[in-house]
């Protein structure tokens, strides 16, 4: 683990193009012990697929960012409106007036990120480039809410021009909306194709098998 973390430290340092960029650690299906070892390590950011997973980790380990980052029924926000400090997946309206009506609840302004689909995969959720602006518009009348960047998923292919291409266009629709919208984060890039993203303009990486192999 100690070898692969601080190789994925250095690489974000030799191949980012942004100033900062955080690094979440998905911890889907660790075990507690492992998760306190990556955060010693300085992974502090988490990233949690499963609402009720978030639940229950999230006493137990200290001094630590919680994020969901995997999708979210409606049913579930309630595990993670007060303990998840940026919610990644959203891929339609109807998840974030939800989002905005717990919020409301609680009394805080809940971050979240759209997703977006530039592959325009089928299998892909997220809103696509004629789509996004409206959706904004939107997101922008709910109360409780505050969007504060683009989340996306790049195909699982090896062809890495299509991987860029994803990126890219992720990229151009980050920066056409960040100044209106006070855009912070854009999050992509996986254990496997983390480096196209930084040479994309990622200042957020969701990166979990990839930290946890065996040295």
């Amino acid at each position: 683990m100690i070898k692969q973390v601080k190789e994925v430290f250095e690489n974000i340092e030799k191949y980012k193009i942004v100033d900062d960029v955080t690094l979440v650690g998905v911890t889907k299906f660790r075990e507690v012990a492992d998760i306190k070892k990556l955060v010693a390590l300085g992974v502090n950011n988490l990233g949690e697929n499963r609402p009720q997973e978030l639940r229950d980790k999230y006493d137990l380990i200290d001094n630590v960012n919680w994020h969901m980052i995997g999708r979210l029924q409606e049913n579930k926000i309630k595990y993670v409106i007060e303990r998840a400090c940026l919610i990644h997946s959203v891929a339609d309206l109807k998840l974030a007036s939800a989002i905005n009506k717990e919020a409301i609840k609680h009394n805080l302004v809940k971050e979240i990120l759209l997703q977006i689909n530039t592959s325009l995969e089928e299998s892909k959720q997220g809103f696509d480039s004629n789509e996004l602006e409206d959706a904004l518009k939107y997101c922008a009348t709910l109360s409780n809410i505050k969007v504060v960047g683009l989340m996306v998923m790049a195909p699982l292919v090896e062809n890495e021009s299509i991987i860029n291409d994803t990126f890219s266009k992720a990229h151009d629709l980050y920066n056409k909306y960040q100044e209106q919208y006070h855009f912070k984060y854009l999050s992509m890039g996986m254990s496997h194709d983390y480096i196209i993203a930084l040479k994309n303009g990622a200042n957020m990486l969701r990166i979990g098998s990839l930290l946890f192999e065996e040295d």
